[in-house]
């Protein structure tokens, strides 16, 4: 294997199996024209967004991690005041239900950025390589609810974090992950720091 064919292996690699195949599905959509000419109508907008939103959603095993606490302390990373959260005697064995009542499953790039950079790529850069590049944009951070109430919040209206009272970020459908996590002047729990879809 020459180095191009062994780059172009190890940046597949870094996928899972799930995630190879959601892949080759956007790109075989992204390739039909009605789809791409009615992406602005709610049920073609919708079903591309959420083949794009199980990406960072499906581990190896094809168990999906949505408000799955557990799959999630494996997967996903967490900020350091989702992280504390944990810590509480009162989350030490947590339901679902209670955890996700003060936790929130964050697509910490929209999805809509996401649709607008693979719409970008026809005609011309439209290939498996260049999906796979945004692609990897995709993945799930749990924040609070507060932080996500920041986050997303109108930059007009005042929200409670860490005591205080903050406007809104008015973020809901931009920014990437390291401008979101600023934003709301959040970092990542090094004891989750490593975790990822594909463990």
């Amino acid at each position: 294997m020459n180095n191009s064919g062994l780059e172009t292996y190890l940046f597949l690699k870094l996928m899972n199996e799930p995630q190879e195949t959601i892949c080759r599905i956007v790109l075989s959509i992204l390739k039909i024209d009605k789809f791409r000419d009615n992406i602005n109508t709610p049920a073609y907008s919708y079903i591309l967004s959420q083949i794009i939103r199980q990406y960072a959603e499906i581990n190896n095993n094809y168990q999906k991690t949505w408000k799955n606490i557990e799959l999630c302390r494996q997967h996903h990373q967490f900020t350091s005041r989702a992280a504390s959260v944990l810590d509480l005697d009162e989350y030490q064995n947590p339901t679902d239900e209670k955890i996700w009542q003060v936790l929130h499953y964050e697509h910490i790039v929209p999805i809509k950025v996401i649709i607008n950079e693979l719409l970008g790529l026809y005609p011309c850069k439209l290939n498996y390589k260049n999906v796979v590049k945004i692609m990897r944009q995709n993945e799930v951070v749990i924040l609070t609810k507060k932080e996500a109430s920041v986050l997303d919040g109108s930059v007009s209206q005042l929200y409670c974090l860490d005591g205080e009272l903050v406007p809104g970020k008015g973020m809901r459908s931009t920014g990437n992950k390291k401008k979101r996590l600023e934003a709301i002047s959040a970092q990542i729990d090094e004891r989750y720091l490593n975790n990822s879809i594909n463990q």
